[in-house]
């Protein structure tokens, strides 16, 4: 009896599909034509592509589950990865795979913690960098880039002073040796401190500050209200516990202090919060924001989160308010990654 025409299809054998694999020449990928990519990552035998519509494309080498699609049958063209989310960003080494969702899941599959994990699993990380420093292979999957000026970043104040009890002493009357007063409240803190913390406390303690009158035991210290009390009070507490206990609303503000008094590291990681707040509706806003800041990170977190959900972020009362010259500067760079399709 003859098979019917119907039938299922006979399911490839690795060595068909290796066969497929290899070529002498370029090759288009015709599976994703038609499709803007904005991020590829590539693994050892294998590859990612992500679309500017948040969709992740998988193909290669599946041995480990690296390709994400519940088998391990290996890919010669891209197969879609059933992530329950948009796709912000993704990353590839060896046999492991990475991808970081809208609602800023991050996923592993492939070869993760001695296990072969076949579909994207969602995971408590925090960052993309994360998975590869606690995988069994401990990379960075990019280069890391170091400079002299961000060596202090290592260490906060508790740690390089060997005391972790130094944030109990902020605003203490009892053991401060000053006080800053802003909006007519006054913060206890420590001479010593504030001048090894912060170049700008060094600055003022040496120059600005010498002739200041003192009150009892204390110097009284009168700093401009163009910051607001708590927002000045977190960052005075940043340079004793290097940390931020701030509500999220008010971290621009804090942001935008940091980055008058040029302390990098507390700038950084005020564009880590914003970053955990951003939608399509705010990107534009905090990506002007970062701009007039410098705040390359987040600057850059920002146009990647954009470039993925354009259409929404062009539409947005954020863009339309965008000064013109920002806009130019974004939607040129936009189409220079190909942003747009064609």
């Amino acid at each position: 009896m003859e098979r019917s025409s119907k039938s299922l299809p006979t399911v490839p054998t690795c060595a068909d599909v290796r066969s497929q694999m290899s070529y002498m020449h370029p090759h288009e990928i015709t599976a994703v034509s038609g499709k803007a990519i904005v991020k590829v990552a590539c693994g050892l035998q294998h590859a990612l592509a992500l679309t500017d519509e948040g969709k992740l494309y998988a193909w290669g080498k599946n041995d480990r589950g690296q390709v994400g699609v519940n088998n391990n049958l290996q890919f010669s063209t891209p197969a879609v990865v059933d992530i329950p989310e948009l796709v912000l960003d993704i990353a590839a080494y060896d046999n492991l795979s990475v991808a970081v969702g809208s609602n800023r899941t991050v996923f592993v599959w492939g070869d993760c913690f001695g296990q072969d994990i076949t579909a994207p699993f969602p995971t408590e990380f925090s960052r993309i960098q994360d998975a590869f420093a606690y995988s069994t292979m401990r990379v960075m999957h990019k280069p890391l880039t170091v400079s002299q000026n961000n060596v202090e970043e290592v260490l906060n104040v508790s740690e390089s002073l060997g005391f972790g009890v130094l944030g109990t002493a902020f605003d203490d009357p009892s053991t401060s040796d000053c006080i800053v007063q802003i909006e007519g409240q006054p913060i206890h803190v420590h001479k010593a401190i504030l001048k090894i913390r912060c170049q700008y406390f060094k600055n003022k303690f040496q120059h600005d500050w010498t002739n200041q009158s003192v009150s009892d035991l204390s110097a009284v210290y009168i700093v401009s209200d163009k910051f607001s009390y708590i927002v000045y009070k977190a960052f005075l507490k940043y340079l004793y516990t290097g940390t931020v206990e701030l509500s999220s609303e008010k971290v621009l503000e804090l942001m935008k202090l940091a980055d008058e008094y040029c302390e990098t590291n507390l700038k950084r990681e005020c564009g880590r919060i914003i970053e955990q707040t951003i939608t399509t509706s705010n990107v534009i806003f905090f990506y002007n924001k970062a701009i007039e800041c410098n705040a390359k990170e987040l600057e850059e977190f920002c146009f990647q989160f954009a470039v993925c959900h354009m259409k929404d972020v062009v539409l947005s009362e954020e863009y339309i308010k965008l000064d013109t010259s920002i806009k130019d500067i974004f939607m040129r760079r936009a189409a220079h990654e190909n942003a747009f399709r064609t």
